[in-house]
């Protein structure tokens, strides 16, 4: 159907699913895929979409000073924080470790776990 110029949207683009002790295929395998057979570009709308950027901003009148976006990609979710101007706190529980964090941008905070919220 896509290949037909139907619409085709997705929430992200992610390769991995990290999951406990488990990886497992991320969204980006399968839109990957409908890309290549359909030779259409499949959109997205969940982060870091502008999309989704332009609609957390009307919905949410937040001080991006005062506004801190937890999460475990240094991909989608450090790129949706930048785009909001959000400081970006990047937890150690997903497909990304430590070693990761010397081939990109340093994140404002990092958190071996959601845990440390609490201290």
């Amino acid at each position: 159907m896509v290949s037909r110029g139907v619409p085709a949207v997705t929430n992200g683009r992610g390769k991995v699913w990290a999951l406990k002790d488990k990886r497992l295929p991320g969204t980006g395998v399968y839109v990957e895929k409908v890309e290549n057979m359909s030779g259409r570009r499949v959109e997205v709308a969940g982060k870091p979409s502008d999309f989704s950027v332009g609609y957390v901003k009307s919905k949410f009148k937040l001080n991006p000073k005062e506004t801190v976006f937890f999460g475990d990609s240094l991909n989608s979710d450090m790129k949706f924080a930048r785009k909001l101007g959000w400081a970006f706190a990047f937890a150690l529980t997903g497909e990304y470790g430590r070693e990761d964090l010397e081939k990109v941008e340093k994140p404002d905070f990092v958190l071996e776990n959601l845990r440390e919220i609490l201290k």
